[in-house]
């Protein structure tokens, strides 16, 4: 499954939106994820388990996805990775030129 920019954009701005409406400090308050941003996890488990040579769900998948969420917090590894990549795609030129993010456009 390929996400286009503006997918991407709309997955984000639900996920944050679904974050400011709960009420963060409610122990009792489901943690949920919308089934965009599933997808979008399943398409980079996917890619990367073809990088590995994984095939189908088997222990080593399992691993994969338990890395993937462990790596989803700030100050991982996974976090500094994006930061690099973001900070040369910024550096290459290749960065939206609308007043909003949200309006962003290649």
């Amino acid at each position: 499954m390929k996400i286009s920019n503006e997918k991407l954009i709309q997955i984000i701005q639900e996920e944050i939106n679904s974050v400011t409406e709960a009420d963060m400090l409610d122990p009792s308050a489901p943690l949920e994820m919308s089934k965009d941003m599933e997808l979008f996890l399943d398409e980079v488990l996917d890619a990367s388990g073809k990088e590995l040579g994984i095939i189908g769900d088997d222990e080593a998948s399992d691993e994969l996805y338990s890395l993937l969420l462990t790596q989803m917090a700030a100050g991982s590894q996974l976090s500094k990775f994006v930061a690099e990549e973001l900070a040369d795609l910024y550096r290459s030129g290749f960065r939206g030129r609308e007043p909003s993010p949200l309006d962003y456009e290649e």
